[in-house]
């Protein structure tokens, strides 16, 4: 017989899916993510953080008339959109995008050991202002290499060739008093300091000056410093004027502007004779308008002396306006500039004295000096701190103009006038230039706050007269509404009526009834029907009836105590 047939094949078995190499490849991919949205998230940040440090930059004076790129891409727009906020105001204009554009000044490439300037200075009085000064070069310039000996200093014997390998020399001039009170030159008698600058001298290293001008702190007249300087070095030292150091922030922007235009100069960078700005400088943000309604801005006493400077530099730097036609002709032919939107009066009414804004006052060595004049112009200032008339106090700084220390003024100051608040707010220091400009807008903020202040108080008081006549002509509805609200809960809706119209009669008695409440705003009169309507009046004396229930107490007559004792009611 012939074989069996060879069984058939077993069916295959069930294929295992690899779900293990699917979560694998899920976790390498979510790990992928995950690194990724780290390194863009971190690369974000930093790109955020060097926008913020472009904001700071002082950047290069863009001609205003050049033409406008019109192909600029999202980026770029996103970009001058985010810069236009710290360049000169919260409005994009054109002005605020012309300065967005302006390339940002950038210190040359020098190799790591070389330094941009060195930053020379006595230990005794300028060891916080230098690194003040390092501190803020480096805020304001890209990239800049500023050598300080308390961060770059290795071996003291090496500061000569530390000197040479920069590319200025910053000399920070501070001084203290000696023994006697006399003041002397903290930086001439420091022997390192010596060093420094005859390295300076000797190896051709560019020299800018910078002055510390604060008495307290390290300040000492100019001419001090040339005494102290030796013979053979003040010709090479003293060859450019010193720049004016402060430590006020409006002012030490002034300064920096200046400084970094000299340092531009000692690199020797190509168009470094172009001016630059600093963003954060006030005297690019717009001028104060100084809107009032008040008939004069300041009152200035014809007692203070020296005050008509103030007010000559206050009205150049307060902003123009359109006069008429004869007399634009007239100021035209004299000074050629536009009227001035600043008002200004010396001669008070003291029956009004909401007239003005605020009172000038002009500190210096002469102000409160022993006389007729310091007695009146005292007598003026009390008068005005009584009537609640603001302070514009303005501390002369100038050496040329009676310059004092505000601890002299103070000290010459009578002591009522002290004790009655004279000095509450902070005086405004006047230098010379190129920070008077500084002083003047500084003074100008204050008086366009002080004058915006009085239009709102004003504004607020009026609105609280309308307010109060209002309330006062609903007095009696009120009256009566809340008393009703009251008494709801325990006596009957009578009895409420009852004294709620009690009340509304007795204060219209007492007012002269309607027609005694002058309408708010001067218009018609209130008509009866938008009124709350009141329950009709009862008598005062009725019995009121109560329903059956528990023994009360026997009812008694008195006197309601809002209606001045003319009306009776009776209390259950």
């Amino acid at each position: 017989p012939p074989p069996p047939p060879p069984p058939p094949p077993p069916p295959p078995e069930g294929i295992n899916f690899p779900y293990y190499a699917i979560a694998i490849a899920c976790g390498a991919f979510l790990l992928l993510f995950l690194s990724l949205w780290a390194v863009m998230r971190r690369k974000n940040a930093y790109q955020t953080q060097i926008t913020f440090a472009e904001r700071e930059f002082a950047r290069w004076q863009v001609d205003p008339k050049a033409r406008r790129r019109s192909n600029l891409s999202g980026r770029q727009l996103t970009s001058l959109v985010q810069r236009a906020g710290c360049c000169g105001g919260d409005a994009l204009d054109e002005e605020s995008l012309t300065r967005s554009r302006a390339r940002v000044v950038a210190a040359p490439s020098v190799p790591h050991d070389v330094f941009h300037c060195f930053v020379s200075h006595a230990w005794a009085s300028g060891q916080d202002q230098a690194r003040s000064v390092k501190g803020q070069l480096q805020r304001y310039v890209q990239n800049i290499q500023v050598f300080l000996d308390v961060d770059n200093l290795e071996d003291i014997s090496r500061l000569g060739e530390y000197v040479g390998n920069s590319s200025a020399l910053v000399v920070f001039l501070s001084g203290s008093s000696s023994p006697l009170g006399q003041p002397q030159s903290d930086y001439f008698s420091s022997a390192n300091c010596m060093v420094e600058l005859r390295a300076a001298v000797d190896q051709d290293v560019p020299i800018l000056l910078v002055l510390e001008t604060d008495p307290t702190h390290g300040g000492v007249p100019l001419e001090v410093h040339r005494e102290a300087c030796p013979d053979e070095l003040a010709a090479a030292v003293f060859r450019h004027p010193p720049i004016p150091w402060h430590r006020l922030r409006d002012f030490q922007t002034v300064s920096l502007r200046l400084l970094i235009e000299r340092l531009l100069t000692a690199w020797r960078v190509p168009g470094a004779d172009r001016a630059i700005f600093i963003p954060s400088d006030r005297l690019l943000r717009p001028t104060p308008r100084l809107v009032t309604k008040r008939p004069y801005h300041f009152y200035h006493s014809p007692h203070n002396p020296g005050v008509e400077l103030i007010v000559d530099m206050l009205e150049q730097a307060a902003p123009r306006r359109a006069a008429p036609l004869g007399l634009q002709l007239r100021r035209t032919s004299m000074s050629g500039l536009p009227l001035s939107v600043l008002r200004s009066t010396d001669a008070l009414d003291h029956a009004n004295p909401a007239s003005v804004v605020c009172f000038l006052v002009y500190l210096h060595a002469e102000t409160f000096s022993p006389g007729d004049r310091a007695t009146s112009l005292t007598r003026e200032l009390q008068a005005a701190l009584h009537d609640g008339v603001p302070l514009l106090l303005v501390h002369e700084r100038r050496r040329a103009h009676g310059a004092a220390t505000f601890n002299e003024i103070a000290e010459a100051t009578p002591p009522a006038l002290k004790a009655s608040g004279v000095y509450r707010r902070i005086a405004t220091p006047v230098f010379d230039e190129p920070h008077a400009a500084v002083s003047a807008r500084l003074l100008l903020d204050q008086l366009d706050q002080l004058a915006s202040r009085s239009s709102t108080g004003s504004l607020l008081r009026r609105r609280g007269r309308r307010t109060s006549a209002r309330d006062q002509a609903r007095m009696p509805e009120v009256s009566a509404s809340l008393l009703r609200r009251r008494l709801s809960g325990h006596l009957g809706s009578s009895l409420m009526s009852s004294l709620g119209n009690s009340i509304a009669s007795s204060d219209g008695s007492k007012s002269g009834g309607d027609d005694a409440h002058p309408p708010p705003h001067g218009g018609a009169a209130t008509s009866p029907a938008r009124r709350r309507k009141l329950p009709p009046r009862t008598e005062p004396a009725q019995r009121q009836s109560c329903p059956a229930g528990p023994a009360r107490a026997a009812p008694r007559r008195q006197s309601c105590p809002d209606s001045g004792g003319r009306q009776d009611v009776e209390v259950v």
